[in-house]
């Protein structure tokens, strides 16, 4: 199932005999299906013991939750070749993803494998596996977070790498226009290079936040930024940095500016 984007302002009404974790602007989840609400501009979560009516402003998001294992995956296979002939230059890539949506927890799977030749040289390969993970805890927007991942990379000389993350993270800002999480937490990496037979762990925090405004009554906006930190313990005075924006705007009637 894919994200179904509604004009919120405009609702009068919403109802589903199906399970759904409900999340409102200051953290609180509700779980349950959705009756038919008594009043205007109210959401109606019917949970285990009782009926409960929410003010729809203060609903910034419904996720439905299915009952079974199976039902909960979502995920997508892609496969492509491109050739250049100008530089003789083929590419072979294979993406996959699969997610797993609980009542708190949020499992997704990443794998990239991309192949790259060229006549009279050695085929490169590109790899790059991760699984994370995201637990809700119900309190004031907080959160726990996990990742584990896998690349290989032959342009840059990395026969290995293999970091693992933990952090904690809170949605400091969860409106229906804006989204604004940050996360800190600790990154240990193994590492070996194609051109040697050792290999290097390091130690790094990380320190993450990003920042999405969105909006899809006319005309719609999407501005996401996300920004992260990597201060070294291993190696103290090394930082890296990573950021990055999209921007998605509808200059006229279903005409965008990316």
């Amino acid at each position: 199932m894919g994200t179904v984007y509604i004009e919120w302002e405009h609702l009068i009404a919403i109802w589903s005999n199906h399970q759904h974790r409900i999340r409102l602007e200051d953290g609180t989840f509700y779980y349950g299906s959705l009756a038919q609400p008594s009043e205007s501009l109210t959401v109606a979560v019917v949970t285990e013991w009782d009926t409960i009516p929410l003010a729809r402003d203060d609903v910034v998001g419904i996720t439905p939750v299915e009952t079974s294992f199976w039902s909960r995956m979502d995920g997508s296979l892609s496969l492509g070749f491109n050739y250049t002939q100008a530089t003789d230059i083929g590419q072979l890539a294979f993406t996959y993803k699969n997610s797993y949506q609980a009542y708190r927890n949020y499992v997704e799977l990443n794998w990239k494998l991309n192949f790259t030749g060229q006549q009279e040289q050695d085929i490169s390969r590109y790899q790059d596996f991760s699984l994370t993970y995201e637990r809700e805890t119900g309190r004031r927007r907080w959160f726990v977070a996990g990742s584990l991942g896998f690349e290989q990379n032959d342009e840059l000389g990395i026969a290995l790498r293999i970091p693992a993350t933990v952090g904690v993270g809170k949605r400091i800002i969860q409106t229906n226009h804006v989204v604004w999480p940050a996360l800190l937490g600790l990154s240990v990496n193994a590492e070996k290079a194609t051109s040697s037979d050792s290999v290097t762990i390091n130690l790094e925090g990380v320190v993450n936040t990003s920042f999405q405004f969105f909006r899809y009554d006319s005309p719609k906006s999407d501005i996401t930024t996300n920004l992260s930190l990597f201060p070294s313990i291993s190696n103290l005075g090394r930082v890296r940095l990573n950021f990055d924006i999209t921007l998605r705007h509808e200059l006229i009637s279903d005409f965008f500016l990316d």
